[in-house]
């Protein structure tokens, strides 16, 4: 589409799916009253080229998530909220989802160890699933708006794989 002398591309589905997903997200949080940013980042990172992706991803994000919540809720205890504290909390996650072969879960897992850092207070366990919930919400949330919107069209490609198969 041309506005004056610009050319301006129409917004496509992912990005339309990843605004949904970010409302949807903070909305829910909203309503449940969960801090929203470690959520609404999750529904970010999370929205995968098709849906399939999505939900693979989603069973391995998971759990790479409690691992960086934990991870970084035990050095608050032993560190306080220092620069050391979230360069181990990056570094130990990474290595500890690496070598768990959770690849897939490494980057959501690494921003949930440091967003959440500085909120920590007195209540770990308390945070530590208040963060993880958030983590919880913006996967389905995405992973829902990925595979109810805007769905891919499946149709056409399979009947010409099957003409050209036949």
């Amino acid at each position: 589409m041309w506005i004056g002398k610009l050319k301006v591309r129409m917004i496509g589905g992912r990005i339309a799916k990843t605004g949904v997903a970010v409302l949807l997200t903070a909305l829910i949080c909203q309503f449940l009253q969960v801090p929203p940013v470690l959520a609404v980042v999750t529904a970010i990172v999370t929205i995968e080229p098709t849906a399939y992706e999505s939900i693979r991803k989603g069973f391995i994000r998971l759990p790479a998530s409690a691992i960086g919540a934990a991870i970084s809720l035990g050095l608050v205890f032993f560190l306080g909220v220092t620069p050391y504290t979230f360069a181990l909390s990056a570094i130990l996650t990474l290595f500890i989802c690496h070598n768990l072969k959770l690849q897939d879960g490494m980057l959501v897992a690494c921003l949930t160890a440091v967003v959440m850092i500085p909120d920590i207070g007195v209540n770990y366990m308390g945070d530590f699933f208040t963060r993880l919930g958030g983590t919880f919400i913006g996967l389905i949330t995405s992973t829902l708006v990925n595979v109810l919107l805007l769905p891919p069209k499946f149709t056409p490609a399979l009947e010409k794989n099957l003409i050209n198969y036949l």
